[in-house]
């Protein structure tokens, strides 16, 4: 899990966070493991990223309450 807000388009680039994003993607392919961007508010992750960030392999979660009720509810079913 990769708690990373996104910046408002408006008011700076998002450069250096698709970095950070890049740089976990390629720890999960290396790692052969699965993961999850989670943003603190729903407004921090822009809803058109979240279509590519599955298509990547990694599943978009707003909000950090519902990242971690989400994670234990999939070690639930396992």
């Amino acid at each position: 899990m990769l708690v990373l807000d996104f910046p408002r388009p408006d008011r700076c680039s998002d450069t250096d966070w698709w970095a950070t994003l890049r740089a976990f993607e390629s720890a999960l392919k290396t790692n052969m493991a699965q993961g999850a961007i989670v943003s603190s508010l729903p407004e921090n992750l822009p809803e058109e990223y979240t279509a590519g960030l599955m298509a990547r392999g990694m599943v978009p979660l707003f909000g950090i309450s519902e990242a971690l009720d989400a994670a234990q509810a999939a070690a639930f079913i396992g």
